[in-house]
């Protein structure tokens, strides 16, 4: 009975805190303080969606999650997390900085985070499946090599159609439309950001 109050009024205090009550964040704070299980998760899933302190947020669902509150488990299952917020629960098992270091649970969320087709994470993820013996270290390599050879391909592909907007040497300078000159800065930073990768 006391542990379903406790949910309901977790509850009541989340709604409250969305409605931004810094009382209720107070109150909030103090269960949790009181290692109430609930209390905590409710706490995390406020700091993660009302706040916008997300890393603090992740942190307390990790630590959660590492001692069984089916809750946090739960949230860190099934929410839909961007990349950004995937590297960081990843690198959080895989560092061992915040709970136990875990590489399986490293693993899950750097393969995870791959829909995204960020390069760096696709080799993220060979290393660690390297580094628990799940993948020789030819398999190691061979990403590499599929990476590099993407990296190389989309450097090309965005070359090409940047080099469309941008005048020869020696040409008169292009005169471009607005939405032209935001091809040209994405572009731009597509190639940038690939360079960072090389």
């Amino acid at each position: 009975y006391l542990e379903e109050d406790l949910v309901k009024a977790c509850d009541l205090l989340s709604n409250a805190v969305e409605g931004k009550n810094r009382d209720a964040l107070s109150l909030l704070e103090h269960l949790a303080k009181s290692n109430v299980f609930y209390a905590k998760y409710t706490l995390a899933y406020v700091k993660f969606n009302f706040l916008m302190e997300k890393k603090e947020g992740l942190v307390i669902f990790i630590k959660q999650a590492a001692i069984g509150c089916k809750n946090s488990v739960d949230f860190l299952n099934k929410h839909k997390f961007n990349e950004d917020e995937m590297l960081y629960i990843a690198d959080s098992y895989e560092q061992g900085k915040i709970v136990s270091r875990n590489i399986n649970q490293a693993i899950r969320f750097y393969n995870n985070a791959c829909v995204f087709e960020n390069a760096d994470t696709y080799f993220k993820l060979a290393v660690n499946l390297y580094d628990s013996g799940a993948k020789p270290a030819e398999e190691l390599f061979t990403k590499y090599d599929e990476i590099s050879e993407k990296v190389e391909a989309e450097v090309k592909n965005y070359t090409v159609k940047l080099n469309k907007y941008v005048s020869a040497d020696g040409e008169d300078e292009k005169v471009l439309s607005k939405k032209d000159q935001n091809r040209v800065k994405s572009y731009s930073s597509y190639l940038k950001a690939y360079d960072q990768i090389a």
